[in-house]
């Protein structure tokens, strides 16, 4: 028997919503948000790839909430392929698959219109720990290199992206924010900052931000920007930064008010929709930041 999109999405937002109610900001936890190359970040254990977005969110909530070590999960046939049984009455994950599709539109007097859409499928999965007869996980880690300048590889990655894009960096004034129709980010003083890990997390939020400008992801209408229709670019911009910041050996230390981070549990436990599409986002936003990037500059840090 199926079950409905916001049912699904209401089931897989849960955790998440759960930290969020409890006044903790999710895109905060280390072993939420992780970095690319982490051997312990959740992955399909059958084919061996880390998953990526919200499912790689929700499923580090589910291994820290039943204290699960193993990152693998496979599906009840993948399993058995490899000669493991699901235990008798173990439960099992949600994972959602969000693919882009194109058709013509029949609907269209032009012959060449094309429309797009994303069609969702999941899957039920289980982890390594409640399999019998699966190998034994051997994580490849990499030993960690300290660098000499600790925020080197951020100013590395910040400097790759205004010089690739053509944004423009100001600094100046007590506001930090980014104007999508001059395509500028104005930030305040790095001396007006409690830290350089402060400074490199709101710049990254800005930085994730001017993704969405037309030219590249088109997130928004540069007329409709901060409007409430699209509120929900601030958690993307919370969750990009996140992901940029431990790919760049930023400690996440950003504190937010709990007042605030429950606002975003209601509005996201109203729209469970709200939080898988928004960090799905943030994950395209933070990987075209850190593709544009050299590869030499994440050597220095271990993730």
């Amino acid at each position: 028997m199926g079950i409905d999109r916001n049912a699904m999405y209401a089931q897989v937002a849960e955790s998440l919503i759960g930290l969020m109610e409890s006044g903790e900001a999710p895109w905060t936890k280390p072993w939420i948000v992780r970095g690319r190359n982490d051997p312990f970040a959740p992955r399909n254990g059958y084919y061996d790839s880390a998953y990526n977005g919200f499912n790689s969110l929700y499923l580090s909530c589910v291994m820290a909430d039943r204290g699960w070590s193993d990152p693998r999960f496979f599906t009840y046939n993948n399993a058995e392929s490899l000669g493991g049984q699901v235990r008798k009455d173990e439960k099992s994950t949600l994972v959602v698959y969000n693919k882009r599709v194109s058709k013509k539109d029949e609907e269209s007097d032009k012959s060449d219109k094309v429309k797009s859409f994303y069609l969702m499928k999941y899957y039920r999965v289980f982890n390594a720990a409640q399999i019998d007869g699966i190998e034994e996980y051997v994580p490849v880690v990499v030993e960690e290199v300290v660098p000499d300048d600790p925020f080197g590889v951020a100013a590395g990655v910040s400097a790759d992206w205004f010089e690739y894009t053509g944004v423009v960096l100001g600094h100046g004034g007590d506001r930090a924010f980014y104007s999508p129709s001059v395509d500028i980010i104005q930030m305040p003083e790095k001396s007006q900052f409690m830290g350089m890990f402060n400074y490199y997390h709101t710049l990254f939020h800005e930085v994730i931000h001017s993704t969405g400008h037309e030219s590249r992801q088109n997130r928004f209408k540069v007329e409709s920007f901060g409007s409430e229709r699209y509120a929900k670019e601030e958690l993307v911009a919370e969750f990009g930064a996140a992901m940029v910041c431990v790919n760049a050996g930023v400690p996440i230390e950003r504190e937010e008010s709990a007042d605030y981070i429950r606002q975003w549990a209601k509005r996201c436990k109203d729209d469970p929709g709200l939080l898988v599409t928004a960090v799905n986002a943030a994950q395209r936003a933070a990987d075209m930041v850190l593709n544009v990037a050299s590869v030499e500059e994440f050597d220095a840090v271990s993730n």
